[in-house]
């Protein structure tokens, strides 16, 4: 039998951790939030990770418990979405160059 990687009670602090994200930025689309890393503390869980919105990609940090207590919640601007598009593009058309030679 395979376990699945998020316990039920690791699927509600995920949920919690989405109420929290919420609060802080109401415009979080919900499919986009990744937590990469989560660790248990006590009764306390901590948590960073990425969520985007519709203009910008951000990255937070919580610290919330399993009765959704929250002690720690920020969030830092990784990039507008618009500035990121142009320096992928920017990138792709190096590499053409580069293969073109």
């Amino acid at each position: 039998m395979v376990m699945p990687f998020w316990s039920k009670k690791e699927l509600d602090v995920k949920e919690l951790a989405l109420r929290a994200i919420k609060q802080l930025d109401p415009d979080v689309i919900e499919d986009t939030i990744q937590i990469k890393k989560m660790q248990k503390v006590w009764d306390r869980y901590d948590m960073f990770g990425l969520y985007e919105t519709p203009d910008s990609i951000y990255e937070f940090a919580i610290s919330i418990t399993e009765k959704g207590k929250t002690y720690r919640l920020h969030k830092n601007l990784l990039s507008p979405k618009k500035i990121r598009k142009e320096f992928e593009d920017k990138l792709r058309r190096g590499k053409e160059g580069e293969q073109k030679k």
